[in-house]
């Protein structure tokens, strides 16, 4: 996948969890299913993604928008799994 270079850093550089956050990723998955449910977190990544396709500025050739389609099925996929994790504890709350 083409990175921008305001991405590019050294291989899987862990870039905005903190000391704490690294030593307990958990509570990071926590924090985020405290803060959206699981049908907030897709709305707003289709949001994301037609956003991004539909606007020529930044996605313009096939590859890009490929790549934005990509990460967001595996956003998703991610955010799905994290869901279950969280559910398998009795820490969910359903809406």
């Amino acid at each position: 996948m083409k990175r921008t270079k305001k991405l590019m850093t050294d291989n899987n550089t862990i870039l905005r969890l903190t000391e704490e956050q690294q030593s307990a990723p958990n509570e990071v998955i926590e924090e985020f299913f405290t803060n959206y449910h699981l049908a907030d977190v897709r709305a707003l990544l289709w949001n994301w993604l037609t956003a991004g396709l539909t606007n020529d500025s930044h996605f313009r050739d096939g590859r890009s928008r490929s790549n934005l389609i990509f990460l967001y099925e595996q956003m998703e996929a991610f955010t799905e799994a994290s869901f279950l994790l969280r559910r398998q504890k009795g820490k969910t709350r359903h809406r």
